[in-house]
């Protein structure tokens, strides 16, 4: 694993990787139909784009704005979300299946530099994170870190977190799978952290408390800019913390 020294060392921006596959996208029929899937491998580290190389046409034309099935506003929503519920600057925070950063240009501009950290399956999402919307928010001193994987590896940072936003991503699992990525939160969450999900998570409640979680907060929140667009104008968040 990178020391902290190593890091800092290395460009502010990184996609750290696992091996790669190739799956079909919810995207369409244009360049996310095949996205790159995580495979279980030995991990690397991938440098962003540099300014000589010339940005990937799909990217200027935003076409991952539109490969999540809700607008790119939502992330507008998410992050006052957060915000009503308590995020301050100085916490860390895992985005759990952050995609292209539609919450995460938001929480990484709020945060201190160094405290996000976001996982996902796609490379082609990262990929877009990396080298269009952290340049574009101009995010580069904020030094946010992105793991490519399908693990579910959240060791590999080396970190416990303040927060942990599971926003429609663990719930596409099996409810084995599932079950396991929950386990994983409580082992990387600090005391008194929270996870925030939506919706619900596919386990039953036994099994929720026999991990230790506690559900301390249910709550529909409503995006009204959303509504008579053919979009669901709500978000169903449960938030859950850890018996101590």
């Amino acid at each position: 694993m990178p020391t902290y020294e190593k890091l800092r060392e290395q460009p502010p921006v990184l996609i750290e990787t696992v091996e790669e596959g190739l799956m079909p996208c919810d995207g369409g029929r244009d360049s996310w139909e095949f996205a790159r899937k995580a495979k279980k491998g030995a991990k690397q580290i991938i440098a962003p784009r540099s300014d000589n190389q010339p940005l990937d046409a799909y990217f200027l034309q935003e076409e991952h704005h539109h490969a999540y099935g809700r607008p790119w506003f939502l992330g507008k929503y998410q992050m006052q979300f957060l915000k009503q519920r308590g995020l301050q600057p100085h916490h860390t925070v895992l985005d759990y299946g952050c995609g292209a950063g539609r919450l995460g240009v938001r929480v990484i501009q709020y945060l201190d530099p160094g405290h996000y950290y976001g996982l996902d399956i796609h490379r082609r999402s990262l990929e877009a994170f990396a080298e269009y919307e952290i340049p574009l928010w101009d995010l580069e001193e904020k030094r946010p870190r992105l793991l490519h994987d399908a693990e579910s590896s959240i060791e590999y940072f080396g970190t416990q977190f303040d927060w942990i936003v599971d926003f429609y991503s663990s719930v596409h699992n099996r409810q084995t799978e599932q079950k396991e990525v929950f386990r994983k939160f409580s082992q990387f969450l600090k005391p008194g952290g929270r996870l925030l999900t939506a919706p619900k998570p596919r386990i039953e409640e036994s099994i929720l408390a026999d991990q230790g979680w506690v559900l301390v907060h249910q709550e529909i929140q409503a995006c009204p800019l959303l509504e008579g667009h053919g979009f669901s104008p709500e978000n169903d968040w449960f938030e859950y913390r850890l018996l101590t």
